[in-house]
């Protein structure tokens, strides 16, 4: 016959006892690091969220998508306009401060693809979309023109070119011209107190 021997079970030393204390409060400790940060993460990610779609709307509200929208832009001042028709041809035609040729419109997708001369390069955009504003950089302006096609036909694009209203260098002249002119309404400057 065989015996059983009894195991006594024994409780756990009072060492042990204390590190599994301290084990627990730390993991109770970093479940509650970890749900602050989960929390700030959701804070964060809505912030970022309503900031998107505020910027979405602001840029969709700075696109003219017809003639009328294009007059009220017009209307406010801040730069100049110019409506446009291109037929697909390999021949330019000058639009406002840039020089336009249609390559290829695509009604189905409503894209296209355009060739421009800009400062006297020529530069090719492809696949542009409908709405898609091209931003385009000149020497002396000191904001980009803007290029918006707002209607694709099957061999035919409509839109406008916009560019600020002055040039960087009427800017600077004008500027100069201010401070000459009027020297009696500049304030003196102030000595630094010490």
């Amino acid at each position: 016959m065989h015996r059983v021997a009894a195991v006594k079970k024994t409780a756990p030393r009072p060492s042990e006892e204390a590190r599994w204390k301290k084990l627990r409060s730390q993991l109770s400790e970093q479940g509650k690091q970890l749900a602050s940060t989960r929390e700030e993460l959701q804070e964060t990610r809505e912030d970022l969220q309503g900031r998107l779609s505020s910027t979405r709307d602001e840029l969709s509200t700075s696109i003219a998508r017809n003639h009328d929208e294009l007059v009220a832009f017009q209307k406010r001042g801040e730069r100049n306009y110019y409506e446009f028709q291109l037929a697909k041809s390999k021949q330019f035609q000058r639009v406002g401060p840039i020089s336009l040729s249609l390559r290829k419109a695509n009604t189905k997708r409503k894209s296209y693809d355009l060739a421009m001369i800009v400062d006297d390069m020529q530069l090719q955009k492809k696949s542009v979309n409908l709405y898609e504003p091209v931003l385009i950089n000149l020497s002396d302006r000191p904001q980009p023109v803007e290029l918006v096609i707002n209607r694709i036909s099957k061999d035919s694009v409509a839109g406008y070119v916009s560019e600020p209203k002055y040039r960087k260098s009427e800017l600077a002249a004008a500027a100069t011209g201010e401070n000459k002119a009027q020297p009696s309404e500049r304030q003196p400057l102030q000595p630094l107190k010490q």
